[in-house]
Formats: C-alpha cells, structure tokens, sequence
C-alpha cells in the first residue's frame, strides 16, 4: 500500500496532467521500499478516462488500485480531496502481481489487467463507487473482476484493448505469443500470433487496429494482420542497444509504416545531453585561456 504522502504526489501529479489540455500523455513512477505504481493517463479528442489504475504490490496475491480522474475541461468537483484517504480502494483476485492494465476505450467504467498468475481479468468501476470519496467517514470498497481469462500457464505480460472493435482484447503471454479474445465468449482465443524468438516486450495497434506491432527482447520489430493471426507480415531490425524497447505509436505515412520507440527517443536525448557537456567544457576552457 502507498503511504499518505507518495499518494499525495500522484495527486498533485494528476492535476498537473489533467490543467494541460488535449492530447497530453504522461507516465509516472515511484519507486520506495517494496513499491512500484505506474499511472499511465491518456487525453484524447474523443476519449477522456474518468480512472487511474496503477499496478500494487500487496501482500496475499496480486492488486492494482484505481483512482479517479479530474476533467481537464472543467474546475475540480466540489470536494475533490486534496488530501488523500488512508486506504485506497485496490482490485483484487490475481494469485501473482498484476504486470499491466488498460482501460477500455469503448467504455471508460472498463478496465483489464494482466498477471502473473497466467490469467486476465475484466474490472467494471460501477457509478458510485467514489461518492464521498476524501470525505470524512468514507470507506474504500474493494473491486472483483466481472470476467476471467485463462490466458497461459505463463505470465500474461501486457493486455490492450482493440481501439476500433468493442469486447477484443489482445494478450502478450511468457510462451512469446500474442492471443486476441472475443470477450463476448472468452473460452478460447480467436486468433494466436507467434514467431517471436524472446519474450515480447510491448505491442501496440495501429489507430484502425489492421495491423498490431510487437518488439521483442530478440532485437526484431514485428508486424502483424490480427485478423489473419499466425506469423508477422513483416519483420525488421529493431533497436540494437541493451535496454528494451517499446513502440509507443504507429503511423502510416506515404504507404510506409513506422514504429516509434521510447529508447529510441531516449538515446538522441542523451547524445543531445552528452553534446552540450561538451560546448560546456569547451566555454569554461575558452574562459580560462581568456583570463
């Protein structure tokens, strides 16, 4: 469980993300003595999530806390607690830590989680569940899942909703394979994608969701036709250094597709940073030739 004061800088930090406007996309992590929380918040033109989750190291299995999510078009409600409550309303059922959630696209009262344990799970918030909530008396109620998923014997690494097609789920799982479900009838998926040499490190879709990418501990950018399953309609080289990889968009320009990746990005900002220690060096030996 967070204490007081760590909830209280996600607080303030949603704050800050939800007074920035359209289009804003943000990470943030805290690291303390047997914590870890990410809070992935997601601002879009036709999309605004009305909860955070953030993955929860607890003791008894696995969990993930939610949190709800101020209008970045309008002033705080009435009451919005500045000061956090002692205890955080968690959802709770994996048999192992929770490893990623994502939050429904088509329904933002719909959140799905991956774990350890081998399986996913579907969450609904149901209205009401926060009233009163930072108000003296108010108690947390935990959540159950509505849905469950028996994904892999392995870990389930990473799930994403379909961003077109309601009630399709994508699941990376320890086995290095991708599996899609129809969450209207769970008892097996509809369409397996393999031919990864290491464990999947993300995937994402395309914003039409015809295409699905992977990167992959083995170096390679994969590209898939979900709806075809089976192995990628193309593979490239992906980034070459030692830390992993994750493509964070993809977009087709001139017929031509590009995965963008976060260490990618990274590393051009460090080679900026590593160039101006050097025009710095060579200003303070200007200087003191100069004097």
């Amino acid at each position: 469980m967070l204490v007081q004061g760590q909830v209280r800088d996600l607080l303030d930090h949603l704050r800050k993300c939800s007074s920035s406007g359209i289009g804003h996309q943000e990470s943030f992590e805290v690291d303390a003595v047997a914590i870890r929380a990410r809070i992935q918040v997601s601002l879009t033109h036709d999309h605004l999530q009305r909860y955070v989750s953030l993955n929860w190291q607890s003791s008894g299995g696995g969990a993930f806390a939610i949190l709800p999510l101020p209008s970045p078009f309008a002033p705080l409600p009435a009451g919005f607690p500045s000061k956090p409550p002692d205890l955080i309303p968690l959802a709770r059922s994996h048999s192992g830590p929770v490893l990623d959630t994502d939050w429904s696209p088509f329904n933002d009262s719909v959140v799905a989680s991956a774990g350890e344990d081998g399986k996913a799970m579907i969450w609904k918030v149901e209205t009401g569940a926060f009233d009163g909530w930072g108000q003296d008396g108010w108690e947390p109620q935990d959540f159950y899942p509505v849905a469950r998923i028996d994904v892999s014997p392995r870990r389930v690494g990473h799930v994403l909703f379909h961003p077109t097609a309601n009630n399709v789920l994508a699941t990376s799982t320890g086995d290095h394979v991708v599996k899609l479900w129809d969450l209207a009838n769970p008892e097996s998926p509809k369409s397996v994608l393999g031919g990864h040499g290491d464990a999947i490190q993300s995937l994402t879709f395309n914003p039409w969701g015809n295409l699905l990418v992977t990167t992959c501990r083995d170096r390679k950018i994969r590209i898939f036709d979900p709806r075809a399953g089976g192995d990628p309609v193309r593979v490239g080289e992906g980034h070459g250094g030692i830390k992993d990889s994750t493509v964070s968009a993809v977009k087709e320009e001139n017929a031509k597709l590009t995965a963008e990746l976060r260490e990618a990005r990274a590393q051009i900002r460090n080679l900026e940073l590593q160039v101006e220690t050097v025009r710095a060096n060579a200003r303070k030996a200007v200087a003191l030739l100069d004097s």
